[in-house]
């Protein structure tokens, strides 16, 4: 049986929080109601498998009231430390590592990033060190590890085509095996 955690890095999806490059395409309200539809079907597909613990680590803090909506445990919720995208993604995966398990760090922003494709790269990482699953924008939906190092978040210009690219180089540096699964493609408008 595989046992992987499975860490999903989100904002709270509320208005003016989460998603908030498309309000102007599309207002206020159906950006918040978007946000809620993706989070709500990364929940379900990361618990979907009962592949391992799912950890969701939240900003901008774990008592905002708009999490209760969603009905998740308090021992599931992590509190994503300050810092740019890197620093907490460093933070996180260090904290992962004290789990002694394999890890899936994921967002909640690809919609093709399912159940299935969660099994697949959780069982990736029994015969690798790492797996990656590249997106059509030069980024990446989900990274798996097996233990931690500094540099995996380092100096990476997120939010730009080079993202899966450098992540590569950097694992390959460290000697790392790495199993790069099949491109995703986000929706258009994530």
């Amino acid at each position: 049986m595989i046992s992987t955690q499975i860490i999903i890095m989100a904002k709270v999806p509320v208005a003016g929080i989460s998603k908030i490059r498309l309000i102007p395409e599309l207002g206020i309200k159906k950006t918040e109601q978007l946000a809620k539809m993706l989070f709500q079907h990364t929940i379900d597909e990361a618990i979907a498998e009962n592949i391992g613990p799912v950890k969701l680590c939240v900003t901008p803090c774990i008592d905002h009231e708009s999490w209760q909506q969603f009905n998740i445990p308090e021992h599931v919720l992590w509190q994503q430390h300050d810092g740019d995208l890197g620093e907490r993604l460093t933070t996180i995966s260090y904290q992962a590592t004290q789990q002694q398990l394999p890890y899936l760090i994921i967002g909640t922003d690809c919609p093709t990033l399912n159940r299935n494709v969660l099994l697949s790269a959780a069982q990736a990482l029994q015969y690798s060190d790492t797996c990656i699953i590249p997106v059509s924008d030069g980024g990446y939906a989900l990274l798996g590890l097996h233990q931690h190092h500094d540099s995996n978040f380092d100096r990476i210009p997120w939010s730009t085509t080079q993202v899966c690219a450098l992540t590569e180089q950097i694992i390959t540096a460290l000697k790392w095996s790495i199993s790069k699964l099949q491109k995703l493609h986000k929706d258009i408008l994530c």
